[in-house]
């Protein structure tokens, strides 16, 4: 009776771990300890498991002799604002962890478990093979969640925290290069005082876009103007009415034209701003991105950047299920391209190329 190969699942099962930090071990990756690795190597010796170079051939038997099982999804941002956005990419994920025979689960991290950097239930016991992670996370549980030894795809990222130290393959978006166009569209049509909302310390894409912003503006020869930016931390990224309000209260007078970090955000400026009795676009314009299901609704249209949320999560989940049978590849940045939407709220030249005054009393 031939005998039958031994393969990295069955060192996973006699020593308890996951096949991805079998994998790792036997290919003496640096974030497995060395402890771990010298466990590994005698259990595969005990084994006659032949290499300790896992085959491609082998991780395939691998796979298919495992049963299929779960992909958490993990978040903190399930809030109504970004709901239409964020169940586009659920989709997506769905899509295709369906298609492969794994299980969607959902983990929603509340603000007291951020706080006592509780890990859910499902990471906790193994129960799942694979983490898509997203949501403004502290870098504390970010980290926490990084240390955890399994697959994960991180839907954006934390900008104080490199890339190496996430121990993840992260999905982007093109940012910086979309957002400097459109300032660069707005600066040619005569918007010569311009302002950036978006708390750019709570992900990478935020910090990408104020980054775009503030290259167009300096290239063209430009001042930026702190007073007309809110830009530091916010407990909700200023996504509610109030934050705009309170970034902004303080102005006697304001820019010609805002770029926001993201369609929420514009969407509250644009309310804002009316309140205060200006016109939008006659005198101040306003951008977005994300191409939000509300971009094309609002009045007036939003000038935004579009790419589609169900190929993000659908390449998020194609990551990751990649990454499940390829755990000592090099981890990998994927970025979607974006195009941006000129739309009408950006569609006139400032009558005014001064900062606008402020109405003497509120509508």
């Amino acid at each position: 009776m031939k005998k039958q190969k031994v393969t990295t699942h069955d060192i996973s099962k006699l020593l308890g771990i996951s096949r991805n930090t079998v994998s790792k071990a036997l290919n003496d990756h640096a974030s497995v300890s060395e402890h771990t690795k010298q466990k590994v190597r005698e259990a595969a010796a005990s084994l006659g498991y032949k290499s300790v170079d896992a085959t491609a051939a082998e991780e395939t038997e691998a796979a298919s002799t495992t049963a299929r099982g779960g992909i958490a999804f993990i978040t903190n941002i399930f809030t109504p604002a970004n709901n239409g956005f964020w169940m586009g990419v659920i989709k997506g994920i769905e899509e295709i962890t369906a298609k492969n025979n794994y299980e969607l689960l959902f983990d929603f991290i509340k603000p007291d478990e951020l706080a006592k950097l509780s890990l859910p239930s499902c990471v906790v016991n193994r129960s799942v093979n694979g983490l898509i992670v997203s949501g403004y996370l502290s870098k504390e549980y970010t980290d926490l969640l990084a240390s955890v030894d399994l697959p994960k795809v991180f839907l954006d990222a934390r900008p104080d925290l490199s890339f190496s130290a996430l121990y993840a393959d992260i999905l982007l978006v093109e940012n910086e290069d979309s957002v400097f166009d459109m300032t660069t569209h707005l600066i040619g049509r005569g918007h010569r005082h311009l302002g950036f909302v978006g708390d750019i310390a709570s992900c990478r894409s935020f910090m990408e876009r104020w980054l775009g912003f503030k290259r167009a503006v300096l290239d063209a020869g430009l001042t930026l103007e702190p007073d007309y930016c809110a830009t530091g931390p916010n407990p909700s990224q200023y996504h509610h009415y109030d934050d705009i309000e309170n970034a902004f209260k303080r102005l006697e007078a304001f820019p010609t034209a805002f770029v926001c970090a993201n369609d929420t955000i514009a969407i509250r400026v644009i309310q804002y701003l009316r309140n205060k009795g200006f016109q939008v676009p006659e005198q101040i314009a306003v951008t977005g991105f994300d191409h939000s299901e509300h971009a094309d609704f609002v009045t007036p249209a939003l000038t935004t950047v579009h790419y589609d949320e169900k190929d993000w999560g659908r390449r998020a989940a194609e990551e990751l299920l990649w990454r499940m049978n390829n755990p000592a590849r090099p981890y990998e940045l994927v970025r979607l391209g974006t195009k941006v939407i000129y739309n009408d709220s950006t569609s006139t030249v400032p009558a005014s190329l001064p900062v606008v005054a402020a109405p003497s009393a509120s509508l």
